[in-house]
């Protein structure tokens, strides 16, 4: 409780006012399928390393295989149209890096994968400190993809994941954090503290009862909250699954960004390194 209410002390006013050496990151993940909803999911991303130090970059964009391109992929280039008249997955990919190091300054490294796109982001899941996906990645696959992506990819993932649905240009102006007595706060402030700046922060106690998931999003629509943050285990026990379902059911209808983090017991001390 001691340690709960220390957290919320220091998350209390802006995220500048906490600035300093702990915003670094070491590796974010972008994942793009070339659609409007993924310029907000680039621009996110540029916004984000602009303001915090990213060693590393990596753009990812997965083709979806069917059995018959399965087949062919052996006789021929699984990514056909390479060129300006012709742009095809490759193509469209540099030119999207390119675009990102002309804004940031930023070398980006991309993964051009043909496969199952969840499974395919779950891989590249380990190497990020965070993940950044829009609403409507991979192809709309069941037209409100959260349900087939961004959920699947938070199932398995420890990694923090940023769900995108708004235009990505501007800063953040208000986070809420959703937290509780159990789990803690401070990895969830901590990266609040990295993908907002000069923000005011919100925090909201999660019962462990109750609609939890409405009362959320009636103070995010209350404060007009741009980010909601909120704690998703990584185990399975009954407490757990309520906060995963919570996570769950905030990436399906939110109205704004959400990012999901992990718990304070899973910070490790390779995460300390950042901190």
């Amino acid at each position: 409780m001691n340690a709960l209410m220390h957290a919320l002390d220091t998350g209390r006013g802006t995220a500048a006012s906490q600035a300093g050496d702990g915003l670094a990151l070491r590796t974010i993940v972008v994942a793009t399928d070339f659609s409007s909803q993924s310029t907000h999911v680039i621009d996110r991303a540029a916004a984000l390393v602009e303001k915090v130090p990213v060693s590393r970059v990596i753009l990812a964009h997965v083709v979806p295989e069917s059995p018959i391109a399965s087949i062919g992929r052996h006789f021929m280039s699984p990514f056909p149209g390479n060129d300006s008249r012709h742009p095809g997955p490759e193509y469209r990919l540099a030119a999207v890096a390119e675009d990102f190091r002309e804004r940031t300054g930023v070398v980006v490294d991309t993964r051009l994968e043909s496969g199952h796109c969840v499974r395919t982001l779950q891989q590249l899941a380990p190497e990020a400190d965070l993940m950044i996906l829009g609403a409507t990645d991979c192809h709309s696959i069941r037209g409100a993809v959260v349900g087939s992506t961004a959920e699947r990819v938070l199932g398995k993932a420890r990694q923090p994941l940023l769900v995108v649905r708004r235009r990505g240009d501007a800063p953040y102006r208000r986070v809420l954090i959703a937290v509780d007595l159990e789990t803690g706060a401070r990895n969830a402030l901590r990266y609040a503290r990295k993908v907002a700046f000069e923000t005011n922060l919100d925090l909201i106690h999660v019962p462990a009862h109750g609609d939890v998931v409405s009362r959320i999003l009636e103070k995010a629509r209350e404060l007009s909250t741009d980010l909601i943050v909120v704690t998703k285990r990584a185990e399975s026990r009954l407490r757990d699954l309520l906060l995963e379902s919570v996570a769950l059911q905030l990436l399906t209808n939110a109205e704004c960004d959400v990012l999901v983090v992990r718990p304070d017991e899973d910070f490790t001390a390779s995460d300390a390194a950042l901190a």
